[in-house]
């Protein structure tokens, strides 16, 4: 019985080793997400280009959208995939058209399910911030409230992120200060919605720039028959799965979004 690692959000250099790529896509089922207003993100399209290495091969089982890539004795699959940053972020997967960079997240998830995509809301207590000088923000109040009806609407929550870790030693991490530098917390407040709510929850990576990030956490899938995509997203929409949850460590998360 064969178990896979399913890491759907990764956002992974355009200037990875085509080796070293090729290698772990083969090691499960992986979402390249690209950014429509970031440059330098490998792309689905980018990767079927591993095919013309020698000891690589690529075959898509879905035009556009799914490949199945084997490396050495291991075989993966890896998929098309999308981050949109509207007011939350929404991973788009398995969506041939590119999705619009709307604002209004519910709008998104309405886009993506219409185009046959899978709607995943990312990070969900961690929101793309209106302020030039940081990149990232936590919600207020009313925000909260918004945040249910997301939830709901959307096929499945990120209740896991790798990157949300804590930037100081846990010891010295207190309730007082700000969510964006105890970011496990989000992670354990969007677990608890979820289960209240009774959503799928999953888990990935959200891997910056670096391939050695992907796999590092994400939902472990079993008795996937002949993999499509239709089998994987009824696995997460019935909780078939259980989580992989480990954070990067301090010096790859510095090095990853700062270096």
């Amino acid at each position: 019985m064969q178990e896979y690692i399913v890491d759907l959000h990764t956002h992974i250099s355009k200037k990875t080793n085509p080796l070293i790529l090729a290698k772990k896509l083969s090691e499960g089922i992986t979402g390249l997400a690209t950014i429509n207003r970031i440059k330098g993100i490998l792309s689905y399209d980018d990767a079927l280009r591993l095919g013309k290495l020698k000891e690589v091969k690529v075959n898509e089982i879905k035009k556009g959208i799914v490949a199945k890539i084997t490396y050495g004795k291991k075989t993966g699959y890896f998929v098309r995939a999308q981050e949109i940053l509207a007011n939350n972020h929404i991973l788009a997967v398995g969506c041939k058209e590119t999705i619009p960079d709307l604002k209004n997240p519910s709008e998104v998830i309405k886009e993506i399910k219409e185009k046959g995509g899978f709607a995943i809301l990312n990070h969900p207590f961690i929101k793309s911030s209106r302020l030039k000088i940081k990149r990232y923000s936590t919600l207020n109040m009313k925000q909260k409230d918004r945040l249910k009806k997301l939830f709901k609407e959307a096929d499945a929550v990120e209740v896991f992120n790798a990157q949300c870790i804590n930037l100081l030693p846990d010891f010295l991490t207190f309730n007082f200060m700000p969510l964006l530098l105890r970011a496990k917390k989000a992670n354990e407040k969007a677990e608890l919605l979820a289960k209240k709510l009774d959503v799928p929850g999953t888990s990935s990576s959200d891997a910056h720039k670096e391939v050695n990030q992907i796999h590092v956490s994400g939902v472990l899938v079993k008795n996937l028959k002949n993999f499509t995509l239709k089998e994987l997203f009824n696995k997460i929409k019935d909780k078939d799965f259980e989580l992989k949850k480990q954070y990067i460590s301090r010096k790859d998360f510095i090095k990853s979004h700062f270096l």
